[in-house]
């Protein structure tokens, strides 16, 4: 839609939606529902707010609501809700748009902020004094020489994981823990799980406990005297549903229920912190840490039997993920676990993918179900190629009709398969921005739901079946896709960096603005976050010095363009339009900031367009940016000096976790902190850049 149109359109709108309006008797709700749509309509913006002649809602445009409505409908939260479920109803805002957020104070994305409502104050008193009494229980058995056979002791320390503790362990996962396999990092405990081998890839799963919880743990398990026990012994002897109907028997006895004494245990841990470290401490979906990254922390804290099974993960997973182009080929490798541009999603046709939902109704009756497949079947057939996401599915779902056909599986079989394949992969494999996203949110929702184990494993399988049948996606793939990530760079690895790629380049070239060309990249990256094609295509007219250490960077699409028109090898595009964004960085390191600077002079005194110019005997070119590969050599050279996998894109996992750990320091916190980074990151949403790019992990044990 053309801006001279917005207006007209807008004007239009109004009048339609305030017929709709005007329908309901209640006069007050009639005149708050158009106060309401007086605002929305003040903070639309036409090019990211309308699609298809439809409005569209995402976040930032409800923390713009918030903010300039300036609390006016602070309690009325239910009342915008519903008024935008009408509005979506009646076709003004498109269905895929995100509705007015829960929580009445719109900043706070805290998940467990119903805990303050939820809460009775009779509950937290007797809860916290149960909770109290069982802690002092375990630390007098902890002394006990032969608490290995205490049974009672494993019992105890089963509840309060399960009920007290505010860091949750996965019911599939207790079967592994083992006490060599604590490691202590200053003040927390960390318990370092080793999954089953899977073709070569062992799944390390690192759960990182609270000051709380690691307090409890160092006093029942002291690192001083760990080794009097058979450290190889598993802390657990019995299957899982022991101690869960031991857990049972305890809740009976006490009175209380899991679910309300979680619920109060985030209660207290809440008035002891702030919602952002609350919000990371029960944040199951990030990048995980690497015991590489842990060693670097707190040397000589992990055994290298741990170290070693980590570095063959590696491996495994740099033959998977690793781009397996020579690096003189040019290719972008960086934005596969990034947002989704929002045309690509609304696209998507989900009232296909709703109305299919509905095939896990499958008759009772044997006689219909013959009917049944053949109606799906037309269906399936009739919106093919409409969605292309939906394409494995059904090809997954034919494959069941064809097993039922054959008398392979029988009614009842059929409809438990396509209920798990629905609940627990189709729902999530629909809405994320790649396989491997979709597999990690697959896992996380499994390993955290409260289902027991075997069932939890029986799920596991049919969905893995699903990957390996319509993706090809070995096992060892799905593990290590879940269960290893790219790390992190620390400062003193990016110094490192810095002093080779000056040293290769100073060998290649006399120029000074060549010698840094690289360096400057890499520097640039690390400390404003963007990513490598965002800044790989920046005119230098992009970026200016303010003062101090602070520069000004401004994305746009004029020098994507301009690549575009000459260079018919690779295609440049933004991720999408939130990636349209300006603002201001600062290099703190003293030395680095001066390399920067004096690049940027040197580009200015020689009026050169592009930040980083391509060049041609030696000669800084003035309007052709540098050739990728050049850049994409970074990347063994970073792995060569980390010893972990990192790549480019690792410096913005780097600027998003260094911002949220600056965001905990800060005294004078603003709620609105967390939108101003991910607008600088150029997401939507908190989640994207928390799921995404926040190691978590680092942060709970970083010395802050």
């Amino acid at each position: 839609m053309k801006r001279k149109d917005f207006k007209l359109y807008l004007e239009t709108l109004k009048n339609e939606i305030y017929k709709v309006i005007d329908l309901n008797n209640d006069k007050n709700l009639v005149k708050l529902e158009k106060d309401i749509l007086f605002v929305i309509f003040e903070n639309l913006n036409y090019k990211k707010h309308i699609y298809k002649n439809q409005i569209y809602f995402n976040m930032n445009f409800w923390v713009n609501f918030y903010k300039n409505s300036k609390g006016d409908f602070r309690l009325e939260t239910e009342i915008i809700q519903n008024f935008v479920k009408k509005l979506i109803q009646n076709k003004f805002v498109n269905k895929n748009s995100k509705n007015y957020p829960n929580n009445r104070s719109i900043f706070c994305i805290n998940p467990l902020s119903q805990s303050f409502l939820t809460c009775s104050l009779d509950d937290y008193d007797r809860i916290i004094g149960i909770r109290d009494n069982l802690i002092q229980k375990l630390k007098e058995d902890s002394l006990l020489n032969d608490k290995d056979s205490n049974l009672e002791f494993e019992i105890n320390l089963f509840i309060y994981f399960k009920l007290f503790s505010i860091v949750k362990i996965s019911n599939t996962q207790f079967k592994y823990l083992k006490r060599e396999n604590i490691i202590y990092a200053g003040d927390k405990v960390i318990f370092v799980l080793i999954d089953t081998s899977i073709e070569g890839f062992r799944p390390i799963h690192k759960i990182i406990f609270d000051n709380t919880t690691s307090e409890i743990i160092k006093q029942i398990f002291p690192k001083e005297i760990k080794m009097i026990f058979e450290a190889k012994e598993y802390i657990f002897t019995k299957n899982y549903n022991f101690y869960y109907r031991k857990m049972k028997n305890f809740c009976e006895k006490n009175n209380i229920e899991e679910k309300i004494t979680n619920s109060v245990i985030e209660l207290e841990f809440q008035l002891n912190s702030t919602p952002l470290t609350l919000t990371l401490m029960k944040s199951t979906k990030h990048p995980k840490l690497s015991l590489f990254e842990l060693e670097k922390l707190y040397p000589n804290s992990v055994n290298n039997n741990l170290l070693a099974i980590e570095k063959a993960n590696k491996e495994v997973y740099k033959n998977f993920n690793q781009p397996r182009k020579d690096a003189n080929q040019n290719y972008f490798d960086d934005e596969l676990d990034d947002e989704l541009d929002l045309k690509t999603e609304l696209k998507f046709k989900f009232d296909v993918y709703e109305k299919l939902t509905e095939i896990v109704k499958v008759p009772n009756e044997k006689k219909l179900i013959f009917e049944y497949i053949s109606n799906w079947r037309k269906f399936m057939l009739n919106e093919k190629n409409k969605a292309d996401r939906l394409e494995s599915i059904y090809a997954y779902l034919e494959f069941l009709f064809f097993k039922y056909e054959n008398k392979k599986i029988n009614q009842r079989t059929l409809r438990n398969y396509l209920q798990i394949s629905f609940d627990y992969c189709f729902n999530i494999l629909v809405k994320s921005v790649s396989t491997e996203d979709a597999l990690k949110s697959i896992y996380e929702k499994l390993r955290n739901s409260n289902l027991n184990p075997r069932v939890q494993n029986k799920y596991l399988s049919r969905i893995l079946f699903f990957f390996d049948k319509q993706y090809e996606y070995r096992a060892n793939k799905i593990s290590s896709t879940v269960s290893y990530n790219r790390s992190i760079v620390f400062k003193d690895e990016l110094r490192e960096l810095v002093k080779i790629l000056l040293e290769e380049d100073s060998k290649l070239y006399k120029s000074k603005l060549l010698k840094y060309r690289r360096a400057v990249f890499s520097i640039i990256a690390y400390y404003s976050g963007l990513r490598k094609s965002e800044l790989y295509s920046r005119e230098t007219r992009d970026f200016f010095y303010i003062d101090g250490r602070n520069f000004y960077i401004n994305v746009n699409k004029n020098g994507i363009k301009k690549i575009n028109s000459y260079n018919q090898n690779i295609t440049i595009s933004l991720k999408n339009s939130n990636a349209i964004r300006a603002f201001e960085f600062k290099i703190s390191d003293k030395k680095l900031f001066k390399i920067v600077k004096d690049y940027y002079e040197l580009l200015v005194d020689r009026k050169i367009a592009f930040l980083f110019p391509d060049e041609n005997n030696g000669i800084a070119l003035k309007d052709k940016v540098m050739k990728i590969d050049k850049i994409n050599r970074i990347n063994s050279i970073l792995q060569d000096i980390t010893k972990r996998y990192t790549v480019i894109h690792s410096f913005r996992h780097s600027y998003v976790t260094n911002e949220i750990k600056n965001l905990i320091q800060k005294k004078d916190k603003r709620n609105e902190d967390i939108y101003d980074l991910i607008a600088r990151v150029g997401h939507e949403d908190p989640e994207t850049s928390i799921s995404h790019y926040a190691h978590v992990d680092l942060i709970k044990i970083m010395k802050i």
